[in-house]
């Protein structure tokens, strides 16, 4: 996957206080090499990889935190910051010849190394924390002694393994090209599949069915079998889903629902087509009362093609979540649809298509009874006129070929032909909904069925930044707003955050305290990637939107046709990687 695309994920995030117009950088730090990757961890702090060390960046004091000039040619799979923890986790990997891995726990505020585990023959698939961030869940491909995928569960504190549990036969686990990874460096591992589900007790594993591990000792609880993953598409299956005693999944077509305590299928709904000989993508199960709503379809990246395409058909079924009968389904959706939302107080689940907003009573029995059918009103809608003048017909690009066919039909040729655009995201906002496309955002209230503002922020000219702009939304919904695990959070109060950081943090203790609490305040600003003009001066920016009416309330000019920046969704700040040599610290606040 192409690097740009996870920086662009950042693009879409919520902030907290009024911004500034900030025009010149706060700080300005030197790289010791050029950055390869970066990545922004849950403290705000930037973790840079150069081909000669890994080191971390703190905006706050505008300078190095630490660096590690032993870690070298590190990737962005490799690194991975423990949400709620000190420890940042670093794998290590020798190389395709000899194939040794190991992984060690370095501490965030001092870059020291907490723990090490021995090398070992294989391949790491995959770090996954537990939601307390005391362990590690190491999925791995393990030749020699052993054979076969193994999970791990390591103590994050000493680098203990606790246990070690076998749970699949050598290649046993469909893999997958690693995000980041690039042609001369391939790397496999698990991003095509959903993350593990952790329960206090209990971690489940979705790779080959569902299978379920006790965290304490790592004995295999229950393994209910069935086809998942599929072969090119990433994620192209929905997150499992607890509610009560049942945990509800997805597979190939299909949808079960399972009992949590011993895996028995209690049932498993009618298979869903896309065609004469494969199944459907279900893309989110959603249960709700005596419901269960199921999303069909959506956009996924290819791996093979290194593009997002539009997996049909798109629709909603409504199953009945004590049988799995279908009670009603929605398959009018045409070339796009957002991940759905259950609106209970107006009683319907809303969805959007490229065009309308629609919510569909959610009492609906026997067929699907739309009680809001409302057309789009982004502000730079394209007329079919305009459509035909640009080239683009209704038989071909994103009309019915999702992202790949539009960059066949030469989205990014022509700047008017930028302006087709399709929701890909509902996000919820008090009484109201944000509805997020590629490069519009709009606020509909589902009460009065009523747009109350919409904007639009081109992509900058030039740079195909706008069919990278689209994926990021698309992951974005895919990650934050369609997989409602049940998982316990790092912290469950501010004084067990406060009494976390004061043991563990160092020099970062106040600092982490004050992050966790800024979190527990409302959001009312989003970040876009958009072409932005200071005087007689045009090119890629960042700008801050208000939610609260889609007015702009600050800017950062960067110039750069494809800029590698992200940005800090707590403390309202802004890195950017000026020609991968440099990172410019700006503040919006």
């Amino acid at each position: 996957m192409p690097r740009s695309l996870h920086h662009l994920l950042l693009a879409l995030c919520l902030l907290l206080p009024p911004v500034a117009w900030a025009t010149t950088p706060g700080a300005t730090i030197a790289l010791p090499a050029k950055a390869t990757w970066h990545r922004l961890t849950d403290l705000g702090l930037l973790l840079v990889g150069t081909p000669e060390a890994l080191l971390l960046v703190n905006g706050e004091t505008g300078q190095i935190q630490w660096q590690r000039d032993d870690i070298k040619k590190t990737q962005a799979y490799n690194v991975r910051a423990v949400e709620g923890s000190p420890i940042i986790l670093v794998n290590d990997w020798s190389g395709a010849f000899e194939a040794k891995v190991s992984s060690q726990g370095l501490n965030v505020a001092t870059g020291e190394t907490v723990f090490r585990t021995e090398p070992e023959k294989g391949l790491n698939l995959g770090l996954f924390p537990t939601p307390d961030g005391k362990a590690v869940l190491n999925l791995s491909q393990l030749w020699l002694p052993e054979q076969g995928v193994f999970a791990t569960l390591y103590d994050t504190a000493s680098g203990t393994q606790i246990w070690r549990t076998r749970i699949a036969k050598p290649s046993g686990i469909q893999t997958f090209m690693a995000d980041g990874s690039g042609a001369f460096s391939a790397r496999m591992d698990l991003s095509g599949h959903q993350d593990p589900l952790f329960t206090p007790g209990t971690v489940y594993l979705p790779y080959t069915g569902l299978m379920a591990l006790d965290l304490k000792t790592g004995s295999q609880r229950w393994d209910l079998a069935y086809k998942t993953a599929d072969q090119s598409l990433k994620r192209a299956y929905a997150a499992p889903v607890i509610e009560g005693d049942t945990v509800f999944a997805s597979g190939k077509g299909a949808v079960y629902a399972i009992d949590l305590a011993t895996g028995t299928q209690r049932w498993k709904s009618d298979k869903v087509a896309s065609g004469m000989f494969s199944a459907a993508a279900i893309s989110q199960v959603l249960p709700a009362g005596d419901t269960v709503y199921v999303r069909l379809g959506g956009n996924f990246y290819n791996q093979a093609t290194k593009a997002f395409e539009l997996k049909e058909p798109l629709g909603v079924l409504a199953l009945d979540r004590a049988t799995g009968k279908k009670k009603w389904e929605y398959k009018k959706a045409k070339d796009g649809i957002t991940n759905l939302l259950l609106l209970p107080g107006a009683g319907v689940v809303m969805l959007s298509d490229a065009h309308e907003l629609l919510g569909i009573d959610m009492a609906a029995s026997g067929k699907a009874t739309p009680k809001f059918e409302v057309p789009l009103e982004f502000t730079s809608d394209m007329s079919g006129g305009e459509m035909a003048a640009a080239g683009i017909s209704t038989v071909s690009g994103l009309l019915t070929g999702g992202l790949a066919g539009a960059m066949k039909g030469g989205m990014g040729a022509a700047n008017n032909k930028n302006r087709l655009d399709v929701p890909v995201a509902l996000l919820p906002r008090g009484d109201n909904v944000l509805v997020a496309g590629k490069r519009h955002l709009l606020l509909f209230d589902p009460k009065a069925q009523k747009t109350l503002w919409s904007v639009d922020y081109p992509a900058p000219k030039n740079s195909g930044l706008g069919l990278a702009m689209m994926s990021a939304l698309t992951l974005a919904a895919a990650t934050v707003h369609m997989s409602t695990q049940a998982s316990t959070t790092s912290f469950t109060s501010i004084d067990q955050a406060r009494s976390m950081n004061e043991q563990a943090f160092g020099s970062l203790n106040d600092y982490a305290t004050r992050r966790f609490e800024a979190t527990q305040r409302a959001r009312d600003t989003i970040y876009v990637l958009t072409e932005i003009t200071e005087g007689s001066t045009s090119g890629a920016g960042i700008r801050a939107i208000s939610l609260a009416d889609g007015k702009p309330r600050g800017q950062v000019m960067l110039g750069d046709k494809e800029p590698e920046y992200a940005v800090d969704e707590i403390d309202g700040r802004l890195y950017y990687l000026d020609d991968d040599k440099q990172v410019l610290v700006y503040t919006f606040q």
